[in-house]
């Protein structure tokens, strides 16, 4: 079967739905077609609203009344906290390598270790299905997320 090298020429005489005669109607909201001069705003744009929302959360106090200034910055606004948090992650993924690190350095440097688990291939396949199957439940049901 042959490709054409060009698309077909555009034609917009359907001839199952013919235009009007006259073309269509204006609908009968647009009577007067686009809005006249003068009915959108000003330069300056629409009128903002007269209170201003404020820009940081507000703390209150424990009885519920504002401690101070309305608008004080949150705790976690704080760049000490922020930098806290930070530090608090990276310790615990820095904990996390290190105990990988451990237990991998057991299996590999560790002579009879090793070599149990190299005697014992049915230990080392049972840690794959171990794995899948926490990885299943994991990924498949939300209750042990």
């Amino acid at each position: 079967m042959a490709q054409p090298t060009a698309p077909p020429p555009y034609d917009d005489k359907n001839p199952l739905y013919p235009p009007p005669p006259g073309g269509y109607p204006q609908p009968p909201h647009y009577a007067g077609g686009y809005p006249q001069p003068g009915g959108y705003p000003a330069a300056g744009g629409y009128p903002q609203p007269g209170m201003t929302m404020p820009t940081m959360p507000i703390r209150f106090g424990d009885d519920g009344i504002g401690d101070g200034s309305p608008l004080q910055s949150a705790d976690w606004d704080d760049r000490k906290v922020r930098h806290t948090f930070i530090r608090k992650v990276y310790a615990i993924i820095s904990l996390q390598l290190l105990v990988t690190v451990g237990i991998i350095a057991v299996f590999t440097f560790v002579s009879p270790v090793r070599s149990f688990v190299q005697r014992n291939v049915a230990i080392y396949y049972a840690s794959y299905a171990v794995f899948l199957v926490t990885y299943l439940v994991l990924a498949c049901c939300q209750g042990p997320r």
